[in-house]
């Protein structure tokens, strides 16, 4: 499986890191984007609070895909177990078991150099 599909920076070009920051100094199981999403508030703050219930279904379909995908690959199924464990919003999400969420047709962005 590859870690890309669970939200992991591995590298990040110029543009990435104007728009949303680093992501690459993250080890361990908060190198997980997902894992972040529902661990630490602050991953949220460059997305609009109206889009967070949105994003958050997408992350946990994707997450659940991964899962089925990779029944011999631990890393997303731990990351899943870790989650249900943290989060009390990705367990609620989890036990909803709703299947595909699918992409949202747009992404939108908080960033401070716009008004």
């Amino acid at each position: 499986m590859d870690s890309c599909e669970l939200g992991d920076f591995l590298v990040q070009n110029p543009l990435s890191v104007a728009l949303i920051g680093d992501q690459t100094w993250a080890r361990g199981v908060t190198e997980s984007f997902i894992y972040r999403w529902f661990t630490e508030p602050a991953t949220r703050a460059i997305y609009p609070a109206e889009d967070h219930p949105g994003h958050s279904r997408v992350l946990v379909a994707d997450l659940r895909a991964a899962v089925a995908r990779g029944a011999d690959d631990r890393h997303a199924a731990d990351l899943a177990a870790s989650l249900c464990q943290r989060s009390l919003e990705f367990t609620a999400l989890w036990d909803q078991d709703q299947g595909p969420a699918g992409q949202a047709d747009r992404t939108r962005f908080l960033h401070p150099s716009s008004d």
